[in-house]
């Protein structure tokens, strides 16, 4: 689905120059800002941390597995005309998407030999956020006097915390074993990149409404262990202002 998406959007920004070859040249509005609040939708990207380590002179393991989903977004946008109808953006847009951590344990039992004990537990609201930044060239395709559509497409810096397990402490309870996760925030900041398109409806000359679909991707290595998908199709809308 998301390579279907990306095609689509590419097939889009590649030929909309020769598409609206002829559309009316950029004069009025030739600086832009954009206000939006939006979503990523359809994408869940599933994360495992397990460890092994000894314990009563036996195995144990445990495992942590956490969902990274989509959800609300939001996003600023500003930039202005360079030549003809070519212009340059730039685009900030963040999000967070903390969920909780899913813990399974196999335990050695502290008396009986090879009798492993499945423990299970939760780790509430790990962290996952995300700072989105993008340059990004823009064609302006005229519509008529009060509709234009913006193609863009750029490269983007992405800076993301992560929440991530790093150990397991047991402790040994009247009735079951309890298992205590360590968890660290990791930062790191990657390339991506981000394609779409922006339609305005100006409801007067330099005030407006309008909506955006865009796809943004990027892969974060948190560490050795760590690497996340990051962006998906993503689809907003909000106020739109132009002046000169």
């Amino acid at each position: 689905m998301a390579k279907r998406i990306v095609i689509a959007l590419g097939v889009v920004l590649l030929t909309g120059s020769a598409a609206f070859a002829q559309t009316p040249a950029w004069t009025e509005g030739r600086i832009f800002l954009g206000v939006n609040g939006g979503a990523q939708v359809g994408s869940t990207r599933d994360e495992a941390t397990s460890f092994s380590f000894s314990l009563y002179g036996e195995p144990a393991t445990v495992g942590v597995t956490r969902s990274v989903k989509g959800g609300p977004l939001f996003d600023i946008m500003a930039g202005g005309r360079v030549i003809g109808n070519l212009g340059v953006a730039g685009t900030l847009f963040m999000r967070k998407a903390s969920s909780d951590g899913a813990v399974t344990a196999s335990l050695p039992h502290p008396i009986f030999y090879d009798q492993p004990r499945s423990i299970t537990s939760t780790v509430p609201n790990m962290t996952h956020e995300e700072l989105w930044s993008a340059v990004q060239a823009v064609y302006l395709v005229r519509i008529d006097d009060r509709l234009d559509m913006l193609l863009l497409a750029g490269p983007t810096v992405v800076s993301v915390k992560h929440q991530v397990a790093t150990a397991a402490t047991v402790t040994e309870g009247a009735s079951a074993p309890t298992v205590t996760m360590t968890t660290q925030d990791l930062t790191k900041m990657v390339w991506g990149y981000s394609l779409g398109a922006d339609l305005r409806y100006m409801l007067t000359k330099n005030f407006g409404l309008g909506a955006f679909a865009r796809y943004t991707g990027a892969t974060a290595n948190m560490n050795s262990v760590v690497s996340i998908k990051l962006g998906g199709f993503q689809v907003g809308g909000g106020i739109r202002v132009q002046i000169k």
